[in-house]
């Protein structure tokens, strides 16, 4: 449910003053003293010609006093501008943008993992996103800021206008008040094409990310396939910029028309000081302090206007993030231990979110302490769906997952996973050095080198680069590339320097070639020799050194048994180890 516009403007303060109070709280009164400044000078003005107009008949006693003051102001005015530039500008979009950022991460990583494959929570995320990425939060603290200077002017320049005729009052308000009505019409009506545009702004970044990124390059250069997706890009480009343009467009003539009525309000103004100017009710310095403290009048109440009209558009993108952050978190149990004796499933059943056909359907097994589990099956049925509710990631509709007899959804997440080691199918190959791809599964042990170095020549991954722990790995941060192979080396690698009773492998060898592949998984059931150990993949020949396999099919366990067992079965398990070893045998 969305937020009023003051209660997200409250929001915004609050988080700005909580993440740097001393620069907002200077910023608000460097705001209101600028806002004093033009009436200050409209002021100084009038002195200054006045006392101009008294040397030229007589004796002036106060001319170089008013210089001084009107010098001094402008001296103090740069100042102030620098100096709220330098530190307080600063200070504000740099700390609070990081804090902001900072929160959107913490959020994100405290949300259930099932929203991550929603569309509609995506298109949430990237509109928290979008107001993180635009620095709306700093932007909107500063503007709103900005209308104190314009609210503290307006006031200091109609007491100065209205003290000499009254009638300048609503005519410099009248040629400015079509500013707000069309921010305000034109403002929501941005900010609906905005909203509309978010999907089609998720697949224009896809397109392009798709078009500028190393790994798809070579294929789409093989395939010939460039002007393709550019094809496609640029369609989406089109109409998001065509909605745009069209409303800009619309915005522009209506603009027009309210310069148009801005003009003829200062022309009826400037007449009527010409006309009081002539009946001798104000001096030659009063009417040019009026020229310009109606035009003052004007810009500052356009400003303030227009920035009001964009207002709520503005907290349209925060409210957002605020929205975002407010999304119902996780829940955790509150259960430890340090032991995992065996993981039961019984019926369980999952589906993703808009689907319309279950991902899992009544799935019952059991994990036993110390035993060696492969999940096969075809792609599409359902082994990484598993893995990842085994893994505490999803939370299944219907049935239950216990573990030491108890629920899983009452154990504590942290407690949890210190009992597990993973290798992901889409593991992350991280920028950073060898240490730390390695170590990063075991922080509080990733200087001890043996161990390191150890994991490493258990995947085959030894000679000079490998040796030197501290060589940062990856071209993006520049530095040594490694093959798509070696990256999954370093995670299976990962995933063995964690300590773990468990460890769950998902696809963990998938871009291996096959002798590789073989070796490596071998050596790897030889150091989980005391663990448990659940291997999901679709090659089926290390099956033959699993205590259990089950095949799935369809999001349902279909055979569960030895490989012994299951080869003696006329089932899907003997047709893919027999297809698959008549492929390797040609």
């Amino acid at each position: 449910m969305k937020t009023s516009l003051w209660g997200n403007l409250k929001k915004v303060y609050a988080m700005v003053l909580s993440t740097s109070p001393g620069a907002g709280t200077i910023s608000l009164i460097y705001h209101w003293i600028e806002g004093m400044f033009p009436a200050f000078i409209t002021w100084s003005t009038i002195q200054l010609i006045d006392e101009v107009e008294k040397m030229m008949t007589g004796v002036s006693h106060h001319l170089w006093f008013w210089c001084a003051c009107m010098l001094g102001g402008y001296i103090v005015k740069e100042l102030g501008v620098n100096l709220y530039s330098l530190f307080v500008n600063a200070s504000v979009y740099e700390k609070v943008m990081n804090v902001v950022r900072l929160r959107l991460y913490e959020k994100s990583a405290r949300l259930p993992y099932i929203t991550f494959e929603d569309s509609q929570m995506m298109d949430k995320r990237q509109r928290a996103r979008e107001c993180v990425d635009r620095e709306k939060i700093s932007q909107i603290f500063v503007n709103t800021s900005q209308f104190l200077i314009n609210i503290i002017s307006i006031l200091s320049m109609i007491g100065i206008l209205a003290s000499y005729n009254i009638l300048f009052l609503p005519i410099s308000l009248a040629s400015v008040v079509p500013y707000l009505i069309v921010r305000l019409v034109r403002g929501k009506e941005f900010d609906q094409i905005r909203k509309k545009q978010v999907s089609q702004e998720r697949h224009k970044e896809y397109m392009w990310k798709t078009l500028s990124e190393k790994e798809t390059q070579r294929e789409l250069r093989v395939y010939h396939a460039q002007s393709y997706m550019q094809g496609k890009w640029q369609k989406i480009m089109e109409e998001v910029q065509e909605e745009i343009q069209t409303y800009q467009r619309r915005e522009t003539w209506q603009l027009l028309g309210c310069d148009g009525l801005n003009l003829l309000g200062y022309g009826i103004s400037m007449g009527m000081a010409v006309w009081l100017i002539l009946q001798g009710e104000i001096s030659a310095g009063t009417f040019s302090a009026c020229a310009m403290a109606f035009l003052n009048v004007q810009n500052q109440v356009k400003n303030f206007l227009t920035d009001l009209g964009s207002l709520p558009g503005d907290i349209y993108v925060v409210s957002d993030y605020f929205d975002y952050l407010a999304l119902p978190e996780e829940t955790d149990g509150m259960y430890e231990s340090s032991k995992l004796g065996e993981i039961c499933l019984e019926k369980v059943c999952f589906s993703y979110p808009q689907a319309e056909k279950r991902a899992l359907d009544d799935i019952s097994f059991q994990i036993r302490r110390g035993e060696k589990i492969a999940i096969v099956g075809e792609n599409g049925s359902g082994k990484t769906t598993l893995a990842k509710l085994l893994l505490k990631l999803y939370t299944p509709q219907t049935g239950v997952i216990t573990v030491n007899g108890r629920d899983l959804e009452t154990w504590n997440r942290e407690s949890y996973y210190r009992n597990f080691s993973v290798v992901q199918q889409q593991f992350v190959p991280y920028q950073l050095s060898v240490r730390e791809n390695v170590g990063i599964s075991d922080v509080p042990h990733m200087d001890e080198d043996p161990r390191i170095q150890a994991c490493l020549a258990q995947c085959e991954l030894e000679g000079p680069l490998f040796c030197e722990l501290d060589q940062r790995l990856g071209k993006r941060l520049d530095g040594q590339e490694l093959s798509y192979g070696q990256w999954q080396k370093i995670a299976i690698a990962r995933g063995i320097f964690k300590n773990s009773e468990w460890i769950l492998l998902d696809e963990p060898t998938s871009a291996l070639d096959p002798m590789t592949e073989a070796e490596i998984l071998y050596q790897f059931l030889d150091i989980v020799q005391d663990k448990t150990a659940i291997i999901v993949t679709h090659r089926i020949g290390l099956c033959t050194r699993m205590d259990r396999i089950l095949v799935m099919q369809n999001g349902r366990i279909i055979q569960d048994g030895n490989h012994q067992t299951l080869m003696e079965q006329e089932g899907a398990y003997r047709t893919m180890f027999l297809k698959q070893g008549e492929w390797y045998r040609k």
